[in-house]
């Protein structure tokens, strides 16, 4: 499961009321308009779903309305949908689309407020979404706790009020609630959460689980270090330009063979073809030939009884008479030869006919046996000579072409394993660097003393010095000019070319703390740590109120509100981020975008949250 959710929908009813309603989506969604359209209303429902003690701020348009719905979806494309009326302190849950939700039975009893020692809670739904159940937060100098998605909602939901605070965007502004503030912050940039917090009395096992920890991690260096040599050795001795072409040849090469290698085997699987059709023809024709031979034989016997007729009437004129050697009858000769006399020339002239027909038979049939042997013959030789250039094309396949094209495909392959050594070779080298930012770590853990003096226990500088990086840029493509941005570990908060972020005015804070929120979601994505990759900024852009005197401080420039607005639609969808705000995006990105406008007017388009 890809770790957190994003907001699909959120709606009111209420009985004998029209549907409030109001889809959004990955990327940028903008719901703009002046105050009192229902915005902070909006707001205010997200807050109550997940969790909020109380309702959203009532509003003339919202009487009569008692429930409100919302869908949340997961990255890997589950839906859930959330219910609770405004005098319910459970939450209601069920799979599926927000349309769905009536054909379906809801969860009951998923309270509102968070158990450690229960699971049904919307806390620890919401957790288990991000991938931060069971995580474990430093409370105070000896103490742990586990963690509550209230804890998550300062870097998730930000309103009008809290965007532009002086105080550090990861805190409430409540002085209990600073150390949790700071662990959260902690874990969201290492990842680690403080489970492996050990107690101020057993100091002993605490160092030597962090020495059992470095020496493992300074073991593991070792063998990496080792790989890296080895690979830094193998790579050096290419020229990775000089390679690449190779590779390139190779491929050419490989492509032109297999081609040729298939050309050749179309070229045999032909001749084979032939070679069955011709096979075919002299099987028949032989065929042919032994029933020509029977026939000719069926011939010759013919002409053989038509001789013994003729020679049985000479005999039968021969006969003396004589009893049948039979019946016992005489045999009256003079009888025999009258016939034979009357019927002798008869005889003699069907038999010659005959013979004459039998004849011209046989002469047809040697003519026609004549020329199928010349067929066979011709058959035979074209056999012979496909069968030769049969065995030609093999051997030029067998002992050319496919052990050539074996050569190709090794020294590709060798070229290949090279240019993926460059790969390993720079993977060793993360992994190095990430053994030496733990060895880094435990060694700052190994100096404390006991339990308690881990309370001014510090992440690696790196990890601050990364997510300002990626919040300078962030300023930067906004249109801002920055030349240095730090990390005040000890105020836990901004300074920005040498000035800390809460001196600033209202435009400045509320344009900074939306680029720290953005950024650290961003850090968190990249560094494959913990956000619910979903964000929900109140006013980021105006930071005065209708009626408030305005001062120049409390504006925010044009160009950067264009920017703002330009940089945020080309964000992913790995993430969500919903601005609530007076001021408009430009019309160039309306279809990039997840765009509403509410109008205060009733005569145009959309007057609001609730129908008009």
């Amino acid at each position: 499961m890809i770790p957190g959710f994003y907001i699909k929908m959120v709606k009111v009813t209420g009985p004998g009321k029209e549907d409030a309603s109001i889809g959004f989506d990955k990327g940028l969604n903008v719901v703009s308009g002046p105050s009192d359209t229902g915005k902070s209303y909006l707001l205010g429902c997200i807050n109550y779903l997940m969790g909020g003690d109380t309702p959203p701020k009532s509003i003339e348009e919202a009487n009569g309305y008692e429930c409100v719905w919302m869908q949340l979806s997961s990255y890997s494309g589950k839906s859930y949908t959330l219910k609770r009326t405004f005098q319910d302190s459970n939450i209601y849950m069920t799979e599926g689309e927000i349309d769905d939700a009536n054909t379906r039975p809801l969860i009951e009893g998923l309270s509102s407020s968070h158990s450690s020692k229960k699971e049904d809670n919307i806390s620890v739904f919401l957790l288990k979404m991000i991938g931060l159940h069971n995580k474990k937060l430093k409370e105070s100098k000896y103490k742990k706790r586990p963690i509550r998605f209230s804890d998550v909602k300062t870097v998730f939901l930000k309103d009008e009020n809290e965007i532009i605070a002086e105080h550090s965007p990861i805190y409430v502004g409540q002085h209990t609630s600073v150390p949790v503030e700071k662990a959260l912050f902690n874990l969201l940039l290492s990842g680690e959460d403080d489970e492996d917090l050990v107690q101020a009395e057993d100091p002993k096992v605490y160092k030597n689980i962090i020495k059992g920890k470095i020496e493992l991690t300074e073991r593991l260096l070792g063998l990496e270090r080792e790989r890296a040599t080895e690979l830094s050795e193998k790579v050096a001795k290419a020229n990775q330009k000089e390679m690449n072409i190779k590779i390139e040849e190779l491929s050419r090469s490989i492509n032109e063979s297999n081609q040729l290698i298939k050309d050749q085997e179309n070229k045999r699987a032909e001749i084979l073809k032939s070679i069955f059709q011709v096979e075919a023809h002299i099987t028949h024709l032989k065929e042919l030939l032994e029933r020509f031979s029977i026939l000719d034989a069926h011939y010759i016997a013919d002409l053989k009884r038509l001789e013994f007729i003729l020679e049985g009437e000479h005999l039968l004129s021969q006969l003396p008479n004589m009893p049948c050697p039979t019946c016992g009858t005489n045999v009256d000769s003079t009888k025999i030869k009258d016939y034979l006399e009357r019927n002798n020339e008869k005889l003699v002239k069907s038999i010659s006919r005959e013979r004459i027909k039998i004849t011209t038979k046989r002469e047809e049939l040697k003519s026609t046996e004549f020329d199928i042997s010349e067929e066979l013959e011709d058959y035979q030789k074209e056999k012979s000579e496909l069968h030769q250039s049969l065995k030609k094309l093999s051997i030029l396949l067998e002992n050319k072409l496919k052990p050539i094209n074996k050569i190709l495909r090794e020294d590709f392959q060798k070229y290949i394993s090279l240019n993926q050594d460059t790969a390993r070779l720079e993977d060793a080298k993360e992994i190095i660097s990430r053994y030496e930012m733990e060895l880094e770590e435990y060694k700052i853990k190994i100096k404390e003393k006991d339990k308690g003096e881990r309370e001014n226990k510090r992440l690696p500088e790196v990890h601050y010095q990364k997510l300002c990086d990626q919040m300078k840029e962030q300023l930067i493509g906004w249109g801002m000019s920055i030349n240095t941005l730090n990390f005040d570990t000890n105020k836990m908060d901004f300074i920005i070319n040498g000035k800390a972020r809460g001196n600033f005015g209202k435009g400045s804070r509320a344009i900074l703390c939306s680029a720290f929120l953005i950024s650290l979601m961003k850090y968190c994505w990249v560094q494959e740590t913990y956000h619910p990759c979903c964000l929900v900024l109140d006013s980021p852009l105006t930071t005065y109120r209708e009626g408030d005197k305005r001062q120049n401080e409390d504006e925010v420039e044009v160009s950067v509100q264009e920017a703002f607005y330009k940089d945020l639609a080309s964000i992913t969808d790995n993430f969500q981020i919903i601005v609530f705000d007076n001021k408009d995006p430009s019309n160039e990105l309306l279809e990039r975008i997840n765009y509403h406008h509410f109008t205060r007017n009733p005569n145009l388009d959309r007057y609001g949250f609730f129908p008009i």
